[in-house]
């Protein structure tokens, strides 16, 4: 019973933590506040609250060097609750490629 009960937890846990990645061409339009913005081809504003370290690294977002300049953003998308009991995403940029 003990050992059903922890694969049922563990199935549970990783249902409700399920991260996807998707991709998105779009012209980077600035950074406020912990936020990247960028708008697509069809003037879609996407907004991305963290990136990660390697892509930080590569491109410093954070400056206006890169206004203005489109890139190809890949991202993860994942549910998280907040302090309400809510659920929200969380959109995380995890690669970025400069379009000439």
């Amino acid at each position: 019973m003990k050992t059903m009960f922890i694969a049922l937890f563990t199935v549970v846990t990783l249902a409700l933590n399920v991260q996807t990645t998707d991709s998105v061409t779009a012209t980077f339009t600035g950074y406020a506040e912990g936020t990247f913005y960028f708008e697509d081809a069809d003037e879609l504003t996407h907004s991305f609250d963290a990136m990660s370290d390697a892509a930080a690294k590569q491109f410093d977002l954070t400056t206006e060097a890169f206004q203005g300049k489109m890139f190809k953003v890949t991202y993860t998308t994942a549910s998280e609750i907040n302090e309400d009991d809510e659920e929200y995403e969380v959109l995380s940029i995890t690669a970025l490629e400069l379009i000439k």
